[in-house]
Parts: C-alpha cells; sequence; structure tokens
C-alpha cells in the first residue's frame, strides 16, 4: 500500500502559519462596522428639531436629545444661527452621546437643536461593535506575534528546554511586533545555468523533484529585478544555452528561446527585497498580479510517446510560395495557388486533406479542405490548396511562404461559455518524422483532454487508428494556470521573518545596553492589554541626588527586605531632564510589591559580592515604572543566542528567521 503526503500539505502548513500573522478578524470587524455605517445612513429619517427652553439664570444648560440625533447639529435661538466655533462657543455637542451643552445668557428663550435623525447612534453602533468583536475573537482568536530581545550575558549554548524558555521570556528586554508586511514566502534559489538540462513541467511527476524554475537577473547583479521563470518545454531534453529573457514582460508570456526551451514567465523580485529576504539557499516570492490575475487553463504541452519513424515522408513539398490567391462567391473558402523547388508535392485529389497549411509570416494555420496537382502544371512542382477563413486573406502572391504541417486534433473542447480552443500543429525532422508539437493556441478552461493525429486521406486508409501512428499524451497546466498559484507551483514550505531593531521617533527600543538572545513569541500578554508595536521591557527607576551613580552595567542592585532579597541587574544608567535614571533588566518577581520607594539599593557585582555603592530610590510615587510585559506570558516559538550585542542610536540591526516546513 502506497501512502502519499502531497506537496499541497507542505504549503497548507506553511499557509497556516503565513495567515495567523494577518488579523483578518480586525478586518472583518471593520467590514462590518462600514456596512453598519452604510445601514444606518441609508435609513436615515432627515432632519428634525427640538425645542426647549433656557432658564432665565443664564447658566450652562445641558439637553439630553432623544431623537437619536447622529451627525453634526445646528443651534437657533428665533432664526439666529448659534455658532459652535466662537471661543467660547454658543453650544458643543457630543456624538457619541447625542448630548448638547448650551452656553447662553438668553432669558427665557425658545431654542431649537436640528440634527440628522438616524436609526442609529454612534454609541449605539459602538457597543454592537465591541459585542461583535468580542464574539468573533472568542471563537476565532486572532495572534500576535513578536521578535523580543533578551539577556544581557552569554554563558552558554541554549537549549530547547523548559528551563531555557521560562529564562527567555523572564529576562525580556524589549520587542517589536511582526508586521504581516515583514514576512515572506520563500523558495529554493536556482540560478539559470548554461549547458544544464532542466525539466519540463510534466502533470504525472511529483513536481517537487523536478528542476524547472530558475532565476535570472535582469542586467548586472544586484542592479535590475530578478525574473523568475518556469520550464514548459525542454527540446526533447536538450541542455539548455540560451539564457530565458523577456525584455518587456507580458504576464500571459510563453518565450522561446533560440535553444528550443520554452519558458513561462511567473513573476519579479525587486532588488531591494531580493537584498533583504534572500539567503544563500532561497529566495523571496513577490506577487505580480499581472501574472495571477490573467493565468488561464491551458494545454501545457502535448508529448509524443511514440510515432512511426518516416510517417510523413510522402508529403514533404518543402517551402511554398503563394502564387495566387482567389475567394469563392457566396462562402468563406479561397483557392491558394503554391509552387515549390524543392520535392513535388503529393500527387492526386485530396492527398493532404486532414493537414494543415501554415504561414511563416504570421503562423496562421488553416484546414485543408482540398488539395491537388494540377496535370498541366505538374512539371512547375504546383499545388493548389482550398482552405477556409472568417476573415479576408490578406497574404501577398510572390511574397507569402507557406509549408504543410501535421494537424493536431484535441478533444474534448474545454468549457464552451468561458473557453478557447487549443490549436497545435506537428512539426517534422527531413525524413517526414513527427518530433515534436507546437501551438498556436494554448486554449483556456481545459480540466482534461486528449490529442490525437490527425492524419491525411491516404494515410488513414493505413493506419485507421491514428494512435497506431503516432501516441500522444496532454499535459495540462496547473489548477488555475501557470502562474496563477506560485506559492503551490513552487511548493513553498518556506516563510522568512524580518525585522529591524532601530530607535527613532515611533520606537521605544532602548537605544544603549546589549541583549544576547533574539526569539519569536506568539500571544504575549501586556499589563495595560494593549499591542505595542515597540516595547522597552526594562525597570525604569528614578534616584535620588543630582550626581551621576557609580554603578556599572552588568552590576546587581539588591534590596535586603526582612524575609528575602530583592534584585535586578542595571543595564543603563541615563540622565533625562536633570534627573538620572537606571534601568535595569533580569528582575525578579512583580516589582509592585518587590522594590520600595525610598529604599537604599546595594551595587554588587555578584549577588553575594561586596557591595561597591549604594543608590536611593526617590520615594516619590512613580518612581518606579515598570515595563507592560507579563513575565513568562507567550508561546517562544524560535529562539537563538549569539555574542553580545551592543545597541546604538545610530545603529540598526536585522534580524531574519527562516521557517521551512
Amino acid at each position: 500500500m502506497a501512502k502519499v503526503v502531497t506537496e499541497n500539505f507542505k504549503v497548507e502548513t506553511t499557509n497556516e502559519l503565513y495567515n495567523s500573522f494577518l488579523n483578518e478578524n480586525e478586518n472583518a470587524i471593520q467590514s462590518f462596522k462600514e456596512s453598519l455605517e452604510a445601514y444606518s445612513a441609508i435609513n436615515n429619517t432627515g432632519y428634525k428639531y427640538y425645542s426647549y427652553v433656557v432658564g432665565s439664570n443664564g447658566s450652562v444648560t445641558t439637553f439630553a436629545t432623544t431623537a437619536n440625533i447622529h451627525n453634526d447639529v445646528v443651534v437657533t435661538v428665533g432664526n439666529i444661527l448659534q455658532s459652535s466655533t466662537n471661543n467660547p462657543p454658543d453650544y458643543t455637542f457630543d456624538q457619541n452621546t447625542g448630548t448638547v451643552v448650551l452656553a447662553t445668557g438668553a432669558l427665557t428663550t425658545t431654542v431649537k437643536i436640528w440634527g440628522l435623525i438616524s436609526t442609529l447612534t454612534d454609541t449605539t453602533e459602538n457597543a454592537i461593535t465591541s459585542i461583535v468583536r468580542a464574539e468573533i475573537n472568542e471563537f476565532l482568536p486572532e495572534n500576535n506575534y513578536y521578535v523580543m530581545g533578551s539577556s544581557i550575558d552569554k554563558t552558554n549554548d541554549i537549549l530547547n528546554s523548559q528551563f531555557e524558555k521560562r529564562e527567555f521570556l523572564r529576562r525580556v528586554i524589549f520587542a517589536k511586533k511582526i508586521d504581516v508586511s515583514n514576512i515572506k514566502y520563500m523558495f529554493n534559489r536556482i540560478p539559470w545555468a548554461e549547458n544544464t538540462v532542466y525539466d519540463a513541467f510534466d502533470d504525472i511527476e511529483d513536481i517537487e523533484t523536478l528542476n524547472m524554475f530558475v532565476t535570472v537577473p535582469d542586467g548586472e547583479q544586484n542592479e535590475g529585478p530578478y525574473k523568475v521563470f518556469k520550464c514548459i518545454s525542454n527540446n526533447n531534453g536538450a541542455p539548455s544555452i540560451a539564457k530565458p529573457s523577456v525584455n518587456s514582460v507580458d504576464p500571459n508570456i510563453v518565450a522561446t528561446s533560440s535553444d528550443g526551451y520554452i519558458w513561462k514567465y511567473m513573476f519579479n523580485i525587486p532588488v531591494s527585497e531580493y537584498a533583504e529576504y534572500s539567503t544563500q539557499a532561497s529566495l523571496p516570492y513577490v506577487e505580480d498580479v499581472r501574472v495571477t490575475g490573467t493565468t488561464k487553463e491551458d494545454i501545457s504541452n502535448i508529448v509524443i510517446q511514440n510515432t512511426v519513424s518516416g510517417l510523413f515522408s510522402g508529403y514533404l513539398p518543402g517551402i511554398l510560395k503563394l502564387q495566387s490567391i482567389q475567394a469563392t462567391s457566396g462562402d468563406n473558402r479561397y483557392t491558394l495557388v503554391f509552387t515549390t523547388n524543392e520535392s513535388a508535392p503529393r500527387s492526386g485529389n485530396g492527398a493532404y486533406v486532414g493537414m494543415y497549411v501554415r504561414f511563416t509570416e504570421d503562423g496562421a494555420v488553416y484546414d485543408i479542405l482540398d488539395s491537388s496537382t494540377p496535370n498541366a502544371l505538374s512539371t512547375n512542382k504546383t499545388l493548389r490548396i482550398t482552405v477556409e477563413s472568417a476573415t479576408a486573406l490578406s497574404y501577398s502572391a510572390q511574397v507569402s511562404n507557406a509549408n504543410i504541417v501535421p494537424k493536431i486534433s484535441i478533444t474534448p473542447t474545454n468549457d464552451v461559455a468561458t473557453g478557447t480552443n487549443a490549436i497545435a500543429w506537428g512539426s517534422l525532422d527531413a525524413n517526414g518524422t513527427l518530433n515534436g508539437v507546437n501551438f498556436n493556441e494554448r486554449g483556456n478552461s481545459y480540466k482534461y483532454a486528449t490529442a490525437s493525429i490527425s492524419l491525411p486521406l491516404p494515410l488513414q486508409q493505413t493506419y485507421p487508428d491514428p494512435s497506431l501512428a503516432a501516441s500522444l499524451r496532454v499535459i495540462l497546466s496547473p489548477t488555475g494556470g501557470h502562474g496563477k498559484d506560485p506559492i503551490s507551483e513552487l511548493f513553498m514550505s518556506r516563510l522568512a521573518f524580518i525585522t529591524n531593531f532601530f530607535t527613532d521617533s515611533g520606537s521605544v527600543i532602548p537605544d544603549s545596553g546589549t541583549y544576547t538572545k533574539v526569539g519569536l513569541v506568539k500571544d504575549p500578554t501586556f499589563s495595560d492589554a494593549t499591542f505595542p508595536t515597540t516595547m522597552d521591557n526594562r525597570l525604569k527607576i528614578k534616584i535620588t541626588g543630582s550626581t551621576a551613580p557609580n554603578v556599572n552595567v552588568g552590576q546587581y542592585l539588591v534590596e535586603q527586605q526582612a524575609t528575602q532579597m530583592i534584585h535586578a541587574r542595571v543595564h543603563e544608567v541615563k540622565q533625562e531632564n536633570s534627573v538620572w535614571y537606571i534601568y535595569c533588566v533580569d528582575y525578579t518577581g512583580d516589582f509592585n510589591s518587590t522594590f520600595t520607594l525610598g529604599a537604599t539599593l546595594s551595587a554588587k557585582d555578584t549577588l553575594v559580592g561586596l557591595t561597591t555603592e549604594t543608590v536611593t530610590i526617590n520615594s516619590s510615587s512613580g518612581s518606579i515604572t515598570y515595563g507592560t510585559y507579563v513575565p513568562f506570558s507567550g508561546e517562544l516559538l524560535h529562539f537563538v543566542d549569539f555574542a553580545a550585542i551592543s545597541r546604538d542610536a545610530d545603529r540598526k540591526e536585522k534580524i531574519k528567521f527562516v521557517f521551512d516546513f
């Protein structure tokens, strides 16, 4: 019994991880809110006013509207319009509550409040949205991923142990949230190499084993984008000696190289993406919507499984030169007269019926409905052919050339509602042996197809079953067509995560101190119930005194209490607005209940060592600020250690994880 795990399973596993970064819940909630607002707008009942009498004391009077006033309001006193832009304003309006606060000194004045009446107030809308958000997140929880920096020294290589994972999560220094824009699918790096025999796509082969994709730099290295091609035909297993290339990429192009290879353009990798994400073995996928949005399920190739040698040896008139063209009155038929200086055409009426005449200038093929060799002109090697065309033929006598080629019949036809029929013809060697299948049209909407050789009338008598003359096999494109789903076609079972640690106006990542580990953490918890973009998790202590404390990075700050010893590691000493602060990491427990405001801390090189200095925590409220990350929370998916990296305001570290499934 054979068991097969398809490449789709590997890709699907990768997709699940990728999709977990998308936070589609919030997108769905936003879409719901927009739909709710649209419904509310449609069901507005128009403007309406409510009258109120202002008291004689002239004090500020609050009017709670009972009419579900939804948008901006207008206030009038008699026929006089009141202003909301005066300083102070005549009135203010709280859109969330539908409340009008009126400030006027008028005595016993009737005030009219005008507003657009809606079926939904903003308050109701927000309440509904909150309920929907809670329900969705309960059944489909969103995931949040962070790259976290941890530790401040490296004593040994980390292991995949519960202790090491807990230590990483205990010592978190800072973190940055992963955005889906920083994640890329990756595929094998396969540069095109001359004299290599590449595999052609084949729908009966395990595509994961086929060497059919190449990457070609468009210009000099790192100066232009990288184009990715897929081999559709390898010229019957010949070496590739011509680099695939398209100057102006048509998303539907199937490029034929001078070596007979046929390549399908897949997508483009900009230099910036290449430089950012590529590894020695992998390249990033960047979608080309011109391809993914226009592909079609066509016939990828037709291979010759076997054929009779010299099958068409008597049907090789060589190059035909057009002598005349004449339309038949009343129908779409044309009589074409050709001459040849090569082999004499096959004599007999209808000898070429069932084959194509193919014009070399545009490659168009036409069914031969009748053929003959006029007796009076037989010495001139003349061939008369009848074809049919719905459009007028515009070929020129004494200029246009053609040849006779075998017709490839393809059945069944595709979906007639959406599809296009494929048109294929056979090429012959000098002996008349069928040696290849070419396409004028690969068709569309094919899910299944067979192909057979169309034989001229004389050969039909010899081979009543065309498969006895030539056996052909149809290769269909992947579902959706070549290039529709490059992630599956290139079996991309790798994801690359990129983030950069740096300090700017939008970041709170420390610009000093060291870290020795980074890890990918899923769904950490934060004490303020937010999911910050960046986070500085260090303990910040405000100390007394106006001079810099004589403590060193890496030292321990220790408070000896009656029943326990509380400690933390110094990560940075910094003056801010003439006040000195000590930033600490590797602290134990919840410092809201441990370190004490106003306490004197001992600075030590080791926990059991001698005190080298003492510092005093400021006794005022807020002198101890804690990181919002809840220690030990989140699922550590991957982590790595290295020699200490020093953070700097002018420094940027790029962190790259590549996961291979």
